[in-house]
């Protein structure tokens, strides 16, 4: 840990299932709600309820603002958008030199949807000889190492993130990621209530980081309550 936080530069911490808890997402659409219309895939109501504006934290390229919404159009995929068919799409509103503002940060498979707690070792494409990759996550009070199969992860669905080597060059890459739907109950007061109401659902994108011994994921909450972020530390 010590020596990894000196080659980052950076205050890491861990942040465990109740300090996770302690921040409220909308419930889940009830069992009635889940299922698909005619010719939709299994999964994409829970995606529709990840709609909506959304921030999170890119590490050192700041704090930047999404519009996720979901498609099943070609008219609006993102250009060698992987994804052919139903999707959830993540159009940033404010981006950084890399990927800028009104472009896509990831794209979501809504055929993909699998039901369940998150495993570490079979949700982790790239995990080698069966050892759990560490994931770090941004928040603005410190940089966490976060246990994802500790959060209550209601789905996983197939994701792809778009990332661009260099500022000011447009030349995006497609790379594998995952998206993780929560199951939580509202707390019923404060900004999270309103959050509940809008019928926002916090989630994460994780960015598998292939060949690299650590993977990293984003949380995103529901704006404005975005703004006070997940960890007060």
């Amino acid at each position: 840990m010590a020596s990894l936080t000196a080659h980052l530069g950076l205050r890491i911490s861990r942040f465990s299932v109740q300090d996770f808890q302690q921040y409220s997402r909308a419930p889940l659409p009830a069992p009635a709600d889940l299922a698909p219309a005619e010719g939709e895939p299994p999964g994409i109501a829970l995606l529709r309820r990840c709609q909506g504006m959304f921030s999170g934290s890119y590490g050192p390229h700041g704090f930047e603002v999404l519009s996720l919404s979901v498609s099943s159009s070609q008219g609006d995929a993102p250009g060698g958008c992987p994804v052919a068919g139903p999707r959830l799409q993540a159009l940033k509103l404010v981006g950084d030199p890399n990927v800028m503002a009104l472009k896509h940060s990831f794209v979501v498979d809504a055929s993909s949807c699998r039901l369940g707690r998150y495993d570490p070792h079979a949700d982790d494409p790239f995990a080698a000889g069966g050892a759990v990759r560490p994931c770090l996550s941004f928040f603005t009070a410190a940089t966490a190492f976060v246990a994802l199969e500790e959060r209550p992860v209601a789905a996983r669905f197939r994701a792809f993130g778009c990332i661009n080597q260099v500022p000011g060059h447009w030349d995006p890459e497609w790379v594998p990621a995952t998206f993780l739907v929560y199951d939580s109950e509202p707390a019923g007061d404060g900004d999270n209530a309103s959050a509940a109401a809008g019928g926002c659902t916090m989630c994460t994108v994780v960015f598998e980081d292939e060949g690299q011994p650590v993977r990293h994921a984003i949380d995103l909450l529901p704006m404005p309550s975005a703004a006070s972020g997940w960890a007060a530390a």
